[in-house]
């Protein structure tokens, strides 16, 4: 009986781990995956130039529809050449006649060169902060996402089995116990009946009359 509760206990507590991997993984999916319908589009920060409102390793999120700029805005930036890879996500703080001027909240000074707008990928909406370096290992945060969620609820089905298992051997074990033990049959055995004396038996034989 104590051995079923233990597997119960244990099958609760494999539900509940493999439940919350699983609405961890689809969160974390959700808000890299969403976004990305609605133009939203996710950067990796790599440096404390925006500090303290985005934070150094966040992850930037981007909205590529909104590239209506205005000064004031946090904005994202291509630099270098056309079709580069490096992006600069920095506030604007004045419009140059050579286009934007830009400047980190954390930096004293504005950036060299102004932005154009064609450098202009859009504009920033929020951040997660600490986030980047599991976006830029995704994959293999994936897979090991993937591993806990099914090794978590395999265990569980287990566990569970094991568990509805016990609980039938306990009901089994109860039912019997309610079951009246019938009583041991005793064997009477009849004495027999006294055997009538025979007629002739005790008595004298008669003398035949002459």
């Amino acid at each position: 009986m104590r051995g079923g509760k233990n597997v119960k206990l244990l099958s609760k507590i494999f539900s509940l781990l493999g439940l919350t991997v699983s609405v961890i993984v689809l969160i974390v999916a959700a808000a890299f995956i969403v976004p990305k319908f609605a133009g939203i589009m996710p950067y990796i920060v790599e440096s404390g130039s925006m500090e303290p409102q985005i934070h150094t390793g966040a992850v930037a999120f981007i909205d590529t529809h909104d590239k209506d700029v205005a000064v004031g805005d946090v904005v994202t930036y291509q630099i270098g050449e056309t079709g580069s890879k490096k992006y600069v996500t920095h506030r604007i703080v004045k419009e140059g006649p050579d286009g934007y001027v830009t400047k980190g909240d954390a930096n004293e000074v504005e950036d060299a060169n102004s932005v154009k707008q064609e450098q202009i990928v859009g504009t920033y909406r929020y951040s997660i902060p600490y986030a980047g370096r599991l976006f830029a290992q995704k994959s293999k945060v994936t897979f090991v996402a993937i591993f806990w969620v099914i090794l978590l609820n395999a265990m569980s089905m287990v566990v569970s089995a094991l568990a509805g298992k016990a609980e039938k051997e306990e009901q089994e074990e109860k039912q019997e116990r309610r079951e009246p033990v019938p009583a041991s049959d005793t064997t009477h055995r009849e004495e027999p009946a006294a055997l009538a004396k025979h007629p002739k038996e005790g008595k004298k034989p008669e003398t035949p009359t002459p």
